[in-house]
């Protein structure tokens, strides 16, 4: 059901936006075409963590299928460039991959191996391996020869001959950035116990290298999974290209404020103006909530 809040900002403040024209639109700029003429060291690099596994890092199930995924990518998620293997030498299957002292999975190390292989094609980009080694330096030979015989010419083991060693990465971005960020409201916000009235708030988090910059808005009584909020954040910071945002709908609960939902970007991927942003779910999960922001973003000398 659409928020009659929502629709009647919109009609007041909204400049002519209507709901399903918001709904519409992207939350965020599309990604410009890639361009790989450059060197690598101007490269953000994708990477996988514990990529041998598929649930969570405690207990969570393991498998080769795991590596295939992650260089292909899956649904909404971008293929890996780098991904982990951590390996460790066992008395009866030698070489396996796990998540040391906890209760997951393993995988051979010689499964792992085979299956990026395999997932390396000859056109695809270059591909980076994490090894995180907790074999003894006796038995790391037969690791290496592994990888060896599972990659074969795919394994760069020599210094390129054609690579212009004077490359250092491109010009690093100088100015000042400025954000000004409205969260207008909530749309079918996700609630455990329908019909139950709860107060809710907003943390906004801007990210930027060990720098955060943290606001909030105030709590906002919630009974029909539409708050308006209606607050405004400023913020002004030496301008990278690394920046991220987060906002998190927040449950205010006496001693325990619980998260409800949450959205997470890249600051270079901002879109102004009114736009939903797409909430996801403390599991990490889509839901069917969004946030009604308004995004003034701008970069200056």
């Amino acid at each position: 059901m659409v928020s009659a809040a929502l629709n009647e900002y919109l009609s007041e403040h909204g400049n002519g936006e209507t709901f399903d024209g918001l709904l519409a639109k992207p939350p965020i700029k599309e990604l410009a075409p890639f361009d790989g003429s450059h060197p690598l060291t101007d490269y953000f690099i994708s990477s996988s963590h514990n990529t041998y596994l598929l649930a969570n890092q405690l207990w969570g199930a393991a498998s080769p299928q795991a590596y295939t995924t992650a260089l292909h990518g899956l649904a909404a998620r971008a293929p890996a460039r780098c991904v982990e293997l951590d390996v460790w030498w066992t008395s009866k299957k030698g070489p396996i991959l796990t998540h040391g002292h906890t209760l997951t999975g393993s995988v051979p190390f010689q499964e792992a191996c085979l299956a990026i292989g395999n997932a390396i094609g000859p056109n695809d980009l270059p591909a980076w391996i994490s090894l995180e080694c907790h074999v003894d330096a006796d038995k790391q030979p037969q690791l290496v020869k592994i990888m060896e015989e599972a990659w074969g010419d795919k394994l760069l083991s020599l210094k390129l001959e054609h690579v212009d060693e004077s490359l250092r990465g491109g010009k690093k971005r100088t100015g000042k950035a400025h954000l000004k960020l409205t969260i207008v409201g909530g749309d079918d916000i996700p609630h455990a116990e329908e019909g139950k009235s709860r107060s809710l708030y907003v943390v906004a988090k801007l990210f930027k290298g060990a720098e955060k910059l943290e606001w909030k808005t105030k709590s906002i009584k919630d009974h029909d999974a539409d708050p308006m909020f209606l607050s405004t954040v400023e913020w002004d910071w030496e301008d990278d290209d690394l920046v991220f945002l987060r906002v998190e709908l927040k449950e205010d609960v006496w001693g325990r404020d619980q998260e409800v939902a949450s959205y997470t970007l890249l600051v270079d991927r901002l879109a102004t103006g009114l736009r939903f942003w797409p909430l996801f779910d403390k599991t990490g999960m889509p839901s069917v909530g969004r946030l009604l922001v308004d995004v003034d973003f701008k970069v200056g000398a």
